[in-house]
């Protein structure tokens, strides 16, 4: 749904569904997250994106790695 669906409210609460997963068990939640962080059209579902990556444990560090520059290049200052 977070890469696939048409429906904006759909995508941002795909993000936030992530949240409730174990990355370690489900190996596809950070591709997910940093493909959205990077490429989705909505400033609200990057946001999503980002807040989400930012709380899951343990942390990824190539996740890291994209939220420090989507921080510095992201067209939406609330990115």
């Amino acid at each position: 749904t977070l890469s696939s669906s048409p429906d904006e409210a759909a995508r941002r609460q795909a993000a936030e569904d992530l949240r409730s997963l174990d990355p370690r068990s489900n190996p596809d939640v950070f591709p997910a997250l940093i493909g959205a962080l990077q490429k989705d059209p909505s400033p609200a579902v990057r946001i999503a994106a980002a807040d989400t990556v930012g709380r899951l444990k343990p942390v990824y560090q190539p996740a890291g790695i994209v939220l420090d520059g989507v921080a510095q290049t992201d067209p939406d200052a609330k990115v």
